[in-house]
C-alpha cells in the first residue's frame, strides 16, 4: 500500500458502558443496564451504526421448548500437561483514543526481522467452510468501538464495555505485529506497530471441545479444571477457530439468564447476521437454566454453572486465547 493511516488519533469512546440485553421470548431475566444501543436496519445497503451490546450475545435458549436434561455439571482438577508455547497479548494502555489496525501487511512486514510466531497451532476454522455473510463491521455499517476503515479498521479504547482495547498476537515482525482482530469473518488478522501497543505474556488458554461438550482451562500447558457446557445448537453452532477474551462483563443479577459474569469474545455467530437488534457476538457466561448444562441448545454462546464462570473470570485475563475444536 502507498500511504499508511496514523495509527492512532485522540478520540473519545462512543460506549459508556453495556447495553441494556433483552432475552429471547420466553426468556426472564433482568438486564445490565443503562448503556446505549441501537438496532440493524434490515436493509443491508441502510447506513447504520449497531451498538454493541450484551442483548447481542448468543446466549439464550433455542426456543419456547426446553430439551429434557441430560446431565448435570460437573467440574474436574487435573494436573494434565500438554505441549505449549507462550502466547502474547497487545493492549492499549492509553484511555481515550483510537487504534487503526491494517488489513493489509504494511511494507516492512515482507522483510522484517526476527520473525516469532506465538501460541500453540490454532484448530481449524469453521469460517472458511460458511456461506458468506455481510462483515462485521461493514462499510457504513459499524459497531459500537469498532470501525470499517478503507486501509482497515478503527477501535476504540476503552471498549464499549470500558476494557482496555486488547488483541491477541499471533505473529511479529520487526516493529510489526500481526494480530487476530475482533471482526466478521472470525479468525481475521490485522496489523499494528509495536509502538502503539504494550506487550504482554498470557500464562492461561481456554480450551472448547464442542462435540465433548466440555470447556477446559490451561495455564502454562496443564490443565486447571475441566467443566461441562452448554454449546450452540445444530441451526446456530458454536464458530470453531481460535478467538480471544476481549471483555469482561459484571452482571447486575447474578441470578439473571447471564449469570454473574459475561466473557465476550472475538467471535461472531456464522450463521446470523443479527441477534435481538445487535451484533451476534459469541460469549462465554452464566446461566440460570443449569439443567441444561451438557447439551447444544444455545444460540452460539457457551454458558456453564455460575460458580465456574465466576472463577473462570478470576483465572483469565483480557486476551487469553479461546481454541475451540469441533
Amino acid at each position: 500500500m502507498d500511504e499508511q493511516p496514523p495509527t492512532t488519533d485522540a478520540e473519545q469512546p462512543v460506549g459508556d458502558g453495556p447495553a441494556e440485553e433483552q432475552p429471547d421470548a420466553g426468556e426472564t431475566g433482568s438486564g445490565t443496564g443503562g448503556g446505549r444501543r441501537t438496532g440493524l436496519l434490515a436493509a443491508a445497503a441502510a447506513v447504520v451504526v449497531i451498538l454493541l451490546g450484551l442483548g447481542a450475545f448468543m446466549l439464550l435458549r433455542g426456543g419456547d421448548e426446553q430439551p429434557a436434561p441430560t446431565s448435570s455439571t460437573t467440574t474436574t482438577e487435573s494436573s494434565t500437561t500438554s505441549s505449549t508455547a507462550p502466547s502474547l497479548t497487545a493492549t492499549v494502555a492509553q484511555s481515550g483514543v483510537a487504534l487503526n489496525v491494517l488489513r493489509d501487511p504494511p511494507p516492512e512486514w515482507a522483510t522484517g526481522t526476527p520473525v516469532s510466531d506465538y501460541g500453540p497451532p490454532a484448530p481449524e476454522a469453521s469460517q472458511p467452510a460458511q456461506p458468506v455473510r455481510v462483515d462485521l463491521p461493514a462499510e457504513g455499517a459499524d459497531i459500537d468501538g469498532r470501525y470499517w476503515e478503507p486501509f482497515g479498521w478503527k477501535f476504540n479504547s476503552p471498549t464499549s464495555f470500558g476494557s482496555p482495547l486488547t488483541f491477541l498476537v499471533t505473529e511479529r515482525r520487526g516493529e510489526w505485529l500481526q494480530v487476530l482482530v475482533p471482526v466478521r469473518p472470525n479468525g481475521t488478522a490485522g496489523y499494528v506497530p509495536v509502538k502503539d501497543v504494550t506487550l504482554s505474556e498470557v500464562a492461561t488458554r481456554i480450551e472448547l471441545r464442542v462435540g465433548e461438550r466440555r470447556l477446559r482451562l490451561l495455564r502454562n500447558g496443564a490443565e486447571v479444571f475441566s467443566t461441562e457446557v452448554v454449546v450452540g445448537k445444530p441451526e446456530t453452532p458454536t464458530p470453531t477457530g481460535r478467538f480471544f477474551i476481549t471483555d469482561k462483563v459484571s452482571q447486575d443479577n447474578p441470578d439473571g439468564v447471564y449469570g454473574p459474569l459475561v466473557l465476550a469474545t472475538s467471535a461472531y455467530s456464522e450463521h446470523l447476521d443479527v441477534f435481538d437488534n445487535g451484533v451476534p457476538v459469541i460469549a462465554l457466561h452464566g446461566t440460570n437454566q443449569p439443567q441444561l448444562i451438557g447439551q447444544d441448545v444455545s444460540n452460539g454462546c457457551v454458558r456453564m454453572a455460575n460458580d465456574v464462570i465466576t472463577r473462570l473470570g478470576r483465572e483469565v485475563q483480557l486476551g487469553t486465547p479461546v481454541d475451540i475444536y469441533p
